[in-house]
């Protein structure tokens, strides 16, 4: 069982786009060599104040030069991730196409267990590689880490 799967690539870099409560932090290609095909291990991370519940992911695939092998959409569901919190990176995201070696991650929809949702048609990028994403996603991250703290203030008072 120790040799059913084998690291293909290893994603660390974080992903993000302006607006998204989610993140992705790290990611793993793997292939399993019982069945012979491939699949994504993504770890994600709750940056909203408000829990979630579902969280859709729209996964554009390309192989090494970069061609258009088309796209996919995985459901995280069921959840309950509260800020700050990660999920995603036990459940894996099977993959149809074989030679996929390059991703592009859109958040489809964000549901909150409040009934609000959130959509988001941007694809994630690279926060380290973008300087103004950079900024705009720790101000966002300051900004939720600020509301759940008043939140929580308010529930004590």
């Amino acid at each position: 069982m120790d040799n059913r799967f084998s690291t293909i690539q290893m994603f660390d870099e974080h992903l993000w786009s302006k607006g998204s409560p989610v993140e992705l932090k790290k990611g793993a290609l793997l292939a399993d060599n019982l069945t012979g095909k491939n699949l994504l291990q993504l770890k994600f991370s709750n940056l909203s104040a408000n829990s979630i519940k579902a969280v859709i992911v729209k996964i554009e695939l390309f192989d090494i030069n970069g061609g258009p092998l088309g796209s996919s959409q995985f459901s995280y569901l069921d959840l309950n991730i509260g800020n700050g919190d990660d999920f995603g990176g036990n459940t894996p995201v099977w993959l149809d196409a074989s030679t996929a070696r390059d991703f592009v991650f859109v958040i489809s929809s964000v549901v909150f267990h409040d009934g609000s949702t959130l959509s988001n048609p941007e694809p994630l990028r690279a926060v380290r590689a973008e300087p103004e994403l950079g900024a705009q996603y720790l101000y966002a991250k300051d900004v939720e880490q600020n509301t759940l703290a008043k939140s929580i203030n308010n529930k004590k008072n």
